[in-house]
């Protein structure tokens, strides 16, 4: 993969998150979420297709506006496999010995562990390596649904 896949990917991602959160902002329960590709990026939500476009191109030029904080967030996979992976290491040195209270003790260590070191590590993850909330470049060339009932889907198409 060359790295302008990967900045287009990062910036997709970016922009889906910001995409998300202004969704969220807006009223729009759960449940919602998204998966980016370096040619654009999929939205799932119960908010109707004008809302969902109106979002992307709000989120676009809050981008743009220097709104960074907008393309990082709480809820993506980055920070849930962080987690998991934590959790799993830690329980996996913690658990370690004979019978049963080891493994008790690994399993609330583990727990522990992603649920305090997770979410701070998965945001820095995201702003170094999953996440771009420079969108320089970046434009929305296509909006389409794909699915409305009971969720709607929706792909945005970008170029960069």
């Amino acid at each position: 993969m060359t790295i302008p896949l990967i900045n287009a990917l990062r910036t997709n991602h970016g922009l889906e998150h910001a995409t998300v959160s202004l969704l969220l902002e807006r009223g729009t329960e759960a449940p919602i979420g998204g998966y980016s590709i370096p040619g654009g990026f999929i939205i799932w939500s119960k908010a109707t297709p004008d809302s969902v476009e109106g979002a992307v191109h709000d989120a676009l030029q809050l981008l743009e506006e220097g709104h960074s904080d907008l393309a990082v967030s709480a809820h993506c996979g980055t920070n849930i496999v962080i987690s998991a992976v934590l959790g799993v290491i830690t329980a996996y040195f913690a658990g370690r010995g004979r019978g049963l209270a080891p493994m008790v003790r690994g399993a609330i260590l583990g727990l522990v562990v992603a649920k305090t070191l997770g979410p701070p590590i998965g945001k820095f993850v995201q702003q170094k390596v999953t996440v771009s909330a420079e969108p320089a470049g970046m434009s929305v060339k296509g909006i389409r649904v794909l699915k409305l009932s009971p969720v709607t889907i929706v792909w945005v198409s970008t170029t960069h």
